[in-house]
């Protein structure tokens, strides 16, 4: 989607922009290795910005722990003091992210997602915490929106935001990006939206693990990656499936890149001091009746934290 609409409390669509009906599909792009080919060839996932995949993944980050105990937990461990600042969450998706922000003391944020109802799960969430009023989203002469909400695909190239912010958050985008030219407008779409000297923080799920992780993970935790394995190639859809007894399945087709292109994308565009570290568990974290070992899940995941600042 290229359109990009700023809007006031809520998501403003031109026509046709808009499918909210999806059908179940495979991955949008054909893999050129057998091993991708065999990943996918037996799940099917809805495309990314429809409604059901939207509502799918929102019910599925509210039943897993690891999504509060590792990854909103190390994404706010490393932004550092937000009080008082405008703040990216791009993709913002149910709206956690931004409701962490906020509760972290931002003043601002611009929250983008591929997806309306995303959007408008954002500020739905942030009206129900009481995080987000009608006067907060009044902007006159010298104050703008608390939330400002944009619909568009991190992809393409964006339109530069009229305000840069001064922290950016980006947890789960660079798993869309389906070649890498994709890859590198997606990063510089976050150098564009960036102030100088923001910090940067980005969560990344490369899809895949080795076999002997993959096999700790589903124990664990009921999820299951693709395995990586030589002919899996930069750029290939590999599929995550999250099972358990006690929550809806649920399943997503992704990219394959390796995270250290993702770190060179983000030093092409611009950011300095780009690194790579695993990802932190809350030391507060208890083991629930559910079983969930996340001290053990943080040492097999794939998943990392890439880090940088805007010079």
């Amino acid at each position: 989607m290229s359109a990009i609409e700023e809007t006031k409390g809520h998501v403003e669509e031109k026509e046709g922009d808009r499918k909210r009906k999806c059908d179940y599909e495979k991955a949008d792009a054909k893999p050129a290795s057998k091993a991708a080919r065999e990943a996918v060839s037996d799940h099917a996932s809805f495309k990314w910005g429809c409604d059901e995949l939207s509502v799918g993944y929102a019910n599925m980050v509210e039943y897993w722990p690891q999504h509060e105990n590792i990854y909103r937990y190390t994404m706010f461990s490393t932004l550092g003091d937000l009080k008082g600042k405008r703040v990216l969450d791009m993709p913002c998706g149910e709206g956690r992210f931004t409701e962490q922000i906020f509760r972290s003391g931002a003043s601002s944020v611009v929250a983008v997602d591929i997806a309306p109802k995303m959007c408008e799960m954002t500020v739905e969430r942030m009206t129900k915490s009481g995080l987000l009023s009608a006067d907060d989203q009044a902007a006159g002469e010298g104050k703008e929106k608390k939330l400002t909400t944009i619909v568009a695909n991190a992809c393409e190239p964006m339109e530069p935001l009229a305000t840069p912010c001064d922290a950016i958050c980006a947890s789960f985008l660079f798993e869309y990006s389906t070649n890498q030219a994709e890859l590198e407008m997606t990063a510089l779409n976050l150098f564009k939206c960036a102030a100088s000297g923001a910090p940067m923080s980005v969560i990344y799920v490369p899809g895949t693990k080795a076999k002997e992780d993959i096999a700790v993970v589903k124990e664990i935790l009921g999820i299951e990656a693709t395995e990586l394995t030589p002919d899996i190639k930069p750029g290939d859809p590999v599929v995550v499936n999250y099972t358990s007894e006690a929550a809806e399945p649920f399943s997503y087709t992704i990219r394959y890149w390796p995270v250290e292109m993702v770190a060179d994308a983000l030093r092409k565009a611009g950011f300095v001091d780009v690194k790579v570290d695993r990802l932190s568990l809350n030391p507060e974290y208890k083991i629930d009746k559910r079983g969930f070992d996340l001290a053990r899940f943080v040492k097999h995941t794939g998943n990392r934290l890439l880090t940088g600042r805007k010079p």
